[in-house]
Parts: C-alpha cells; sequence; structure tokens
C-alpha cells in the first residue's frame, strides 16, 4: 500500500489523439502535487508514448501511472474494460476526474468544485454549431450531463462499470447519481477538426447507430463530415489515419 493518498485522481484515456494531447497537458501545472495521474495508452503509437515521457519530465506531474492496452474487446464496451483494467489506482484518492486527450480542462473550476457533490459535471464549449442545439436542449430538458466530470471514489465502487454491460460508465453516472452542473470553461477541442469528426461518424456506424439518427445528428449539428464517416464502407481505419488527428 503506498505511502500516500490523493485527493485526486486524474483519468484519461488517449487514443489516436495525440496533437490534441499536446493541448490538454499544458495547463496542468494548475493541479496540486499530490494528484496523482492515470493515462491510458490504448493502442497508440510510440510518438504519443514520447509525448507522455517528455512532459511526465517536466517535474509536474510527480505521481502517475502509464497503462498500455491493446485491442481486444468490442467496440461497445470497450471504454468500461479500459476502466476497470486500472480501477485499482482508485482506491488511493478521495476523487476521480474522468476527462479526455481532446479537452483543455478549466482547472481552477474543477479545483473549486470537485469536492460540492459525489459527481460534479463540468459544462463544455463546443463552439456556435454545437452550442446552439445543446442550449435548445438545455431549455427544454434542463441540465446536461458533459464527458467530463469528477465523482467521490467510494461510489465510484459502488456503481463500477461492468465488464459486459452495454451501457458506458458515464451513462451510468448520469443515470443513476445525484449529480450537480457546474458551468466551466472546458473547450473540447474535437468538433473542431474535421478528420476527427469523420472518425466519430465511423465509430457511431460501427456502434450499431441507426442512419436516421446519424442523418439528423448531421443536420441538427451541421456535422457533414461525420455522416461522410458513417456511409464509408472502407472498413477499419488504418493505422496511419488512426494517427493523424
Amino acid at each position: 500500500m503506498p505511502s500516500w493518498r490523493a485527493g485526486l485522481t486524474v483519468y484519461m484515456p488517449i487514443y489516436a489523439d495525440v496533437e490534441l494531447l499536446k493541448y490538454s497537458l499544458r495547463n496542468f501545472n494548475r493541479f496540486p502535487r499530490d494528484t496523482q495521474f492515470i493515462f491510458v495508452l490504448d493502442r497508440v503509437n510510440g510518438y504519443t508514448q514520447w509525448v507522455i515521457r517528455r512532459y511526465v519530465k517536466t517535474g509536474v506531474i510527480r505521481i502517475f501511472h502509464t497503462v498500455y492496452e491493446s485491442w481486444r474487446y468490442g467496440w461497445r464496451n470497450h471504454l468500461n474494460f479500459l476502466i476497470r483494467n486500472v480501477d485499482y489506482y482508485f482506491r488511493y484518492s478521495d476523487y476521480i476526474l474522468f476527462t479526455q486527450a481532446d479537452v483543455i480542462l478549466d482547472i481552477d473550476t474543477i479545483l473549486n468544485n470537485y469536492r460540492r457533490n459525489q459527481v460534479v459535471c463540468y459544462s463544455q464549449r463546443l463552439g456556435l454549431r454545437w452550442d446552439l442545439p445543446r442550449a435548445i436542449h438545455r431549455l427544454f430538458r434542463g441540465k446536461m450531463f458533459s464527458g467530463i466530470y469528477t465523482i467521490d471514489s467510494d461510489l465510484y465502487y459502488r456503481i463500477r462499470p461492468e465488464a459486459n454491460d452495454p451501457m458506458s460508465f458515464e451513462n451510468k453516472v448520469s443515470r443513476y447519481t445525484d449529480w450537480i452542473e457546474v458551468k466551466s470553461k472546458t473547450v473540447n477541442l474535437r468538433p473542431y477538426t474535421r478528420h476527427s469528426l469523420y472518425r466519430m461518424g465511423r465509430l457511431r456506424r460501427r456502434l450499431g447507430t441507426p442512419f436516421y439518427k446519424q442523418l439528423l445528428w448531421s443536420l441538427l449539428y451541421l456535422d457533414f463530415n461525420s455522416l461522410r464517416g458513417y456511409l464509408d464502407e472502407a472498413g477499419e481505419v488504418d493505422t496511419e489515419e488512426m494517427v493523424r488527428v
């Protein structure tokens, strides 16, 4: 058992996001020194590993674990497997921040609010064409769960993701916890990159999203790059394509 205990653990899966990751890491020096970081490198190339090592050598990150994962599971619950494979580290932390390699975090807002509730969700800025439909959603349905959130570690172990659960852990948290939303300046970079949107469309097709839903999504968000990806029948994205963001 380690001699330290972190107030906060930052969990970040990284998949073909190396260029966006460079932006994500830039302000990590704002986290306290006792923050624990878990990077899950999911089928990445050597350059991604080099970026992580170079950043760690700056001394900003003191407690970190880098876990390498190979492709072994189906698309639908792969992220649940990634979380379960490393969640023994969560036992040495009071809270866990679930984040992504394609966002610039509003770290000050997170640090000022993560102890307010067992689950705190932090809003993201997605750009005008994406923010307008979200505003309409809020008008009719109230608050909206974001993929950036903190959760009390004890609560995590009560509702931890199941290996064969078709529901993602993010959806599980949003449905079965009494979460609160906090406005933040976190920026999601993915909607600003055409190639990433194309890959998202490919992924939505693999997950079995019906065509009519993808079409409505594309019209609502003026997002025709993901529609192109959805309609592409070329199969798996090759390795070179995956690492070009």
